[in-house]
């Protein structure tokens, strides 16, 4: 039963890339047949012997209609459009992320987005670094820093005599390693 599911939604995939193939195939037609009454073609009337290596003359025919014309604008001004989208998702990626993550900083990384737009790129990077920075995790590291800053130092690790010095350094291994500490000890 997995394994139909996983087919089926596999053909659905499929079907759905040809579904979105003959949509846009109907609308750049429909783009050729308006477009086309716009535009005329100036080089019906260019003798080809004139060139060495000659097309096809019903491909040069094809190639001069008005219709053909028409298509490879409307094609055209669908990849503009398709690349200044694609474009201005990635100019908005930090406050679409800044949204995901529920940050109180949406509104700061927007003002800098825009300013990433018009002034300097600079400011998109700072706004992709405050919408894509853990905030917890930077505020309790930086209070963790603080508090150990903070803590009174411990007066035992002032004397610094060679024996002490001794007991002090395998306290430490000992704090850093129980386990092996335990098993060494046991072995000794």
């Amino acid at each position: 039963m997995k394994f139909l599911k996983i087919v089926f939604q596999k053909i659905w995939a499929v079907a759905l890339v040809f579904i979105k193939f003959i949509l846009f195939m109907v609308l750049m037609f429909a783009g050729a047949w308006v477009l086309a009454p716009m535009g005329k073609i100036h080089s019906k009337d260019i003798d080809l012997s004139q060139f060495n290596n000659h097309p096809n003359e019903m491909m040069m025919t094809f190639f001069q209609t008005e219709y053909f014309s028409g298509y490879l604008f409307s094609v055209t001004m669908a990849v503009v459009l398709a690349v200044i989208y694609g474009m201005w998702q990635v100019h908005e990626l930090g406050v679409h992320k800044a949204k995901e993550h529920k940050s109180a900083h949406v509104q700061i990384v927007f003002a800098l987005s825009l300013c990433g737009l018009f002034i300097s790129k600079t400011f998109w990077v700072i706004a992709l670094v405050i919408a894509l920075a853990n905030w917890k995790h930077v505020g309790q590291s930086i209070s963790d820093v603080i508090r150990r800053g903070v803590q009174p130092k411990d007066p035992a690790a002032s004397d610094k005599t060679p024996n002490n010095q001794d007991s002090n350094d395998q306290n430490l291994i000992n704090q850093a390693n129980p386990k092996q500490t335990a098993t060494g000890n046991e072995a000794a």
